[in-house]
C-alpha cells in the first residue's frame, strides 16, 4: 500500500492523551464509520472504515515515528511554535490529502478549523459530507504538518506529502491482464446472491482443475442483500476457507447446488466445533451481528426503513476497498478486475492468462455452456448480472 502502519501503545507509565481528547476522536470516528457505511458505490470510501478499524492490509513500516500517540507527542512538542504556523496552509494540505487518498464515492471532507492548544498534536475539526448528510469527525496533525493520526489508542498515521496509490483501474482494451507464477484469483460474492452463484458453479470445474496452480479464495462485498441468512452463510463460508481450507471445495460444490448448509457441512466432513468457534472469533473481530442490529450503519439510498437498505459485512473490508469491488460477482485475478463469461472454459482462460508459463491443464477444455443462476445444476444465459 503506502505510507501506513498501525501502532499501538506500548509501556504502562506513558502519559495518556485526556479521556476528553480520546471522547472527542471517537466520536468523530464513529461519525465517519457511519457516513462511509452509507455510500452507494463507494469504492474507496470503505478505506475510511478499513483504516479507523486498524484491518487495512499490505501496511508498511515507518520507523522513527515512536510507539503510538504519546510518543508522537513527545516527538513533535518543540518543533514548530504555536504562533508560526501557517494554519490555512496546513488546513488545505490535510483537507486535500483526505479527499485525494481516503474518501470517494461522493464523500467530501472539509477542514473547519485547526485546534493548536494542545501538546504536541493539533487537532483538526472535519465535516465528512456525502449521500445527503454531513457529519463531524477529528484527526491528529503533527505539528510540523507533515503526518496525518487516526486513533489515539491504536495510531495509523499517513505523510502528508506521499499520497497513497490507487487501486488498479479496471483493464479495458489497451490493458494486459498481469502475469505471475502462481496467479492470484479472488472471487467477491453475496452467498445468496444468484449471480454470485452462477460465477461460482462457473468457477468450480476450473478451480478443481487449477487448484494445485492457483491461489483462488472465495471473498465477500461489504454489503449483505439477503439479510441474516446471508450473513450467516458469508462468515460460515469465510471460517471453512480460514480454518478448513480442504473442506471449502467440498462444501461450496454441495452448497450452490442446493443451498442446504447443514446438509452440506456434513457430506463435506466439516469439524462443527472448529467452525462455530471460528464464527464467533469473526463476530468479535469483524462486529458482524453488532452491525446488523445497528441499522444506523445499513448502507442505500432509503436508508434505514425502505426496501433498498442492506446491513454491512466487513470480513473483506479492505479488499473490497483496495479493488473497488461494487458487487456480486466480482472476479479478481492478480489485482485486476476481469469480466469473462460465466462459463466454466471462459473462467478457466480468464485464469490461464493470467500465468507467466501456462501449466498443462490450461489445455484441457471444460463446458463452455454458461452456468444457470441461483442454485441448481444446468445451463442458463451468459447473463451480467449483479446483486
Amino acid at each position: 500500500m503506502g505510507e501506513e502502519e498501525t501502532v499501538s501503545e506500548q509501556g504502562e507509565e506513558e502519559e495518556q492523551p485526556s479521556e476528553e481528547q480520546k471522547e472527542k476522536h471517537e466520536e468523530g470516528s464513529s461519525a465517519m464509520k457511519s457516513i462511509a457505511k452509507k455510500v452507494t458505490g463507494k469504492a474507496l470510501a470503505v478505506v475510511v472504515v478499513s483504516l479507523i478499524a486498524g484491518v487495512l492490509i499490505g501496511q508498511v513500516a515507518m520507523p522513527g515515528l515512536g510507539l503510538g500517540f504519546t510518543a508522537l507527542q513527545a516527538q513533535n512538542e518543540d518543533i514548530v511554535p504555536e504562533d508560526n504556523v501557517d494554519l490555512p496552509a496546513l488546513q488545505e494540505k490535510v483537507e486535500a490529502y483526505i479527499n485525494t487518498n481516503l474518501l470517494a464515492g461522493g464523500l467530501t471532507a472539509n477542514v473547519t478549523s485547526i485546534d493548536t492548544s494542545g501538546e504536541g498534536l493539533f487537532l483538526a475539526n472535519i465535516e465528512v459530507s456525502g449521500d445527503g448528510e454531513t457529519t463531524q469527525g477529528q484527526v491528529f496533525i503533527t505539528k510540523d504538518g507533515s503526518t496525518l493520526v487516526l486513533g489515539a489508542e491504536n495510531v495509523s498515521v499517513f505523510l502528508l506529502d506521499k499520497d497513497l496509490p490507487m487501486p488498479e483501474p479496471v483493464p479495458g482494451e489497451t490493458q494486459e491482464l498481469q502475469k505471475s507464477e502462481t496467479p492470484v484469483v479472488e472471487l467477491f460474492v453475496m452467498s445468496y446472491c444468484p449471480y454470485g452463484l452462477q460465477m461460482e458453479k462457473a468457477l468450480l470445474p476450473a478451480w478443481k482443475l487449477l487448484a494445485e496452480k492457483a491461489d483462488i479464495t472465495i471473498r465477500f462485498c461489504d454489503y449483505a442483500m439477503h439479510d441474516i441468512m446471508e450473513i450467516e452463510e458469508n462468515t460460515r463460508q469465510y471460517c471453512i476457507q480460514k480454518e478448513q481450507p480442504e473442506k471449502l471445495f467440498d462444501y461450496m460444490n454441495c452448497f450452490v447446488q442446493s443451498g442446504d448448509y447443514e446438509a452440506c457441512l456434513q457430506s463435506s466432513g466439516v469439524d462443527n466445533a472448529k467452525l462455530e468457534a471460528c464464527e464467533a472469533a469473526a463476530d468479535e473481530e469483524f462486529d458482524i451481528m453488532g452491525l446488523y442490529n445497528d441499522k444506523g450503519s445499513w448502507i442505500g439510498s432509503t436508508c434505514p426503513d425502505g426496501p433498498y437498505c442492506f446491513p454491512t459485512y466487513m470480513v473483506d473490508a479492505g479488499p473490497v476497498a483496495l479493488y473497488g469491488v461494487g458487487g456480486s460477482p466480482t472476479l479478481v485475478i492478480n489485482g485486476m478486475t476481469v469480466s469473462p463469461s460465466r462459463s466454466p472454459e471462459a473462467v478457466k482462460q480468464a485464469i490461464c492468462e493470467a500465468f507467466v508459463e501456462q501449466p498443462e491443464e490450461c489445455s484441457q477444455v471444460l463446458s463452455s455452456d454458461s452456468a444457470s443462476s441461483g442454485f441448481g445444476g444446468g445451463t442458463g444465459d451468459d447473463s451480467q448480472g449483479y446483486c
